[in-house]
Protein backbone atom coordinates (compact mmCIF):
# COMPACT_ATOMS: atom_id res chain seq x y z
CA UNK A 1 0.00 0.00 0.00
CA UNK A 2 2.24 3.33 -1.09
CA UNK A 3 1.97 6.16 1.60
CA UNK A 4 0.63 4.00 4.23
CA UNK A 5 4.05 3.16 5.74
CA UNK A 6 4.46 5.00 9.42
CA UNK A 7 7.96 5.33 10.75
CA UNK A 8 8.23 4.03 14.44
CA UNK A 9 10.51 5.53 16.90
CA UNK A 10 13.43 3.11 17.52
CA UNK A 11 13.60 4.22 20.81
CA UNK A 12 9.79 1.93 21.88
CA UNK A 13 10.35 -0.29 18.57
CA UNK A 14 13.32 -2.76 18.23
CA UNK A 15 15.32 -1.08 20.94
CA UNK A 16 18.68 -1.48 20.99
CA UNK A 17 20.23 0.31 23.48
CA UNK A 18 22.48 1.33 21.35
CA UNK A 19 24.46 5.23 21.66
CA UNK A 20 22.28 8.19 19.72
CA UNK A 21 25.50 9.22 18.31
CA UNK A 22 27.84 7.81 16.30
CA UNK A 23 31.72 7.36 18.00
CA UNK A 24 33.93 8.40 14.98
CA UNK A 25 31.83 12.34 14.33
CA UNK A 26 29.07 12.64 16.99
CA UNK A 27 26.56 12.81 14.66
CA UNK A 28 23.05 11.55 15.21
CA UNK A 29 22.89 7.88 13.69
CA UNK A 30 19.28 7.92 11.93
CA UNK A 31 20.96 11.74 10.39
CA UNK A 32 18.65 14.17 12.08
CA UNK A 33 19.96 17.17 13.82
CA UNK A 34 18.68 16.23 17.20
CA UNK A 35 18.62 12.76 18.61
CA UNK A 36 16.93 10.65 20.80
CA UNK A 37 18.63 8.96 23.78
CA UNK A 38 17.33 5.79 23.58
CA UNK A 39 19.05 4.32 26.72
CA UNK A 40 17.24 6.92 29.26
CA UNK A 41 13.61 5.67 27.98
CA UNK A 42 11.76 3.20 31.07
CA UNK A 43 11.69 -0.05 30.09
CA UNK A 44 7.81 0.18 30.83
CA UNK A 45 7.43 2.58 27.63
CA UNK A 46 9.63 -0.16 25.25
CA UNK A 47 7.60 -2.51 23.05
CA UNK A 48 10.08 -4.64 21.44
CA UNK A 49 13.77 -4.97 22.00
CA UNK A 50 16.95 -6.33 19.70
CA UNK A 51 19.41 -8.02 21.27
CA UNK A 52 22.24 -7.46 18.99
CA UNK A 53 23.82 -4.55 21.07
CA UNK A 54 22.98 -6.60 24.45
CA UNK A 55 23.73 -10.12 23.34
CA UNK A 56 21.14 -12.94 23.84
CA UNK A 57 19.98 -13.27 26.73
CA UNK A 58 21.13 -17.34 27.02
CA UNK A 59 24.39 -15.97 26.22
CA UNK A 60 24.72 -14.92 29.95
CA UNK A 61 26.56 -11.83 29.36
CA UNK A 62 28.28 -9.48 31.77
CA UNK A 63 28.26 -6.65 28.62
CA UNK A 64 32.59 -6.25 29.13
CA UNK A 65 33.51 -3.23 27.14
CA UNK A 66 29.94 -0.97 26.94
CA UNK A 67 29.31 2.17 28.19
CA UNK A 68 27.56 2.31 32.30
CA UNK A 69 24.37 3.63 30.50
CA UNK A 70 24.09 0.51 27.80
CA UNK A 71 25.24 -1.95 30.49
CA UNK A 72 22.44 0.03 32.82
CA UNK A 73 19.50 -0.96 29.84
CA UNK A 74 21.14 -4.30 28.79
CA UNK A 75 20.49 -5.05 32.57
CA UNK A 76 16.78 -4.12 32.51
CA UNK A 77 16.01 -5.47 28.66
CA UNK A 78 17.53 -9.17 30.57
CA UNK A 79 15.84 -8.70 33.50
CA UNK A 80 12.69 -8.38 31.61
CA UNK A 81 13.55 -11.45 29.58
CA UNK A 82 14.15 -13.42 32.29
CA UNK A 83 10.77 -11.97 34.15
CA UNK A 84 8.61 -13.27 31.01
CA UNK A 85 10.98 -16.90 31.02
CA UNK A 86 10.03 -17.56 34.49
CA UNK A 87 6.64 -17.06 33.89
CA UNK A 88 6.69 -19.39 31.11
CA UNK A 89 8.16 -21.79 33.56
CA UNK A 90 6.06 -21.89 36.54
CA UNK A 91 2.81 -21.66 33.71
CA UNK A 92 4.36 -25.17 32.80
CA UNK A 93 4.86 -26.89 35.83
CA UNK A 94 1.66 -25.92 36.96
CA UNK A 95 0.43 -27.61 33.29
CA UNK A 96 2.03 -30.43 34.69
CA UNK A 97 1.07 -30.01 37.96
CA UNK A 98 4.80 -30.17 39.43
CA UNK A 99 6.02 -27.07 41.70
CA UNK A 100 8.17 -24.65 40.44
CA UNK A 101 12.00 -24.25 41.91
CA UNK A 102 13.85 -21.30 40.44
CA UNK A 103 17.08 -22.42 39.14
CA UNK A 104 20.09 -21.95 40.94
CA UNK A 105 22.50 -20.24 39.04
CA UNK A 106 25.30 -17.91 40.83
CA UNK A 107 25.87 -15.33 37.38
CA UNK A 108 23.81 -11.77 38.50
CA UNK A 109 20.96 -13.64 40.10
CA UNK A 110 19.55 -9.96 40.40
CA UNK A 111 19.11 -9.91 36.11
CA UNK A 112 18.66 -13.69 35.11
CA UNK A 113 16.86 -14.82 37.97
CA UNK A 114 19.03 -18.24 38.97
CA UNK A 115 19.12 -19.02 34.89
CA UNK A 116 22.97 -18.77 34.51
CA UNK A 117 25.16 -20.48 36.44
CA UNK A 118 28.15 -18.45 34.38
CA UNK A 119 29.20 -15.62 32.19
CA UNK A 120 28.79 -17.11 28.43
CA UNK A 121 26.14 -19.45 26.30
CA UNK A 122 27.39 -22.34 28.67
CA UNK A 123 26.46 -20.78 31.93
CA UNK A 124 22.63 -20.61 30.64
CA UNK A 125 20.31 -23.03 32.19
CA UNK A 126 17.90 -24.27 29.43
CA UNK A 127 13.86 -24.00 29.85
CA UNK A 128 13.08 -27.37 29.10
CA UNK A 129 15.24 -28.70 32.31
CA UNK A 130 12.79 -27.63 34.42
CA UNK A 131 9.63 -28.84 32.47
CA UNK A 132 8.27 -32.70 33.19
CA UNK A 133 7.94 -34.53 30.05
CA UNK A 134 5.02 -36.51 30.92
Amino acid sequence: HPGTAVELNKCFYNAMADSPRQEKNGKCRDGREECQDCRVVPIESIKSVHFTLCAKPWKCPSWGGLSAQTKSICAEFHKEWFRIREDLDKTKALEFGDEFKRPEGIHRPDVYRGYCKSNGERGYIPTTQFWNTK
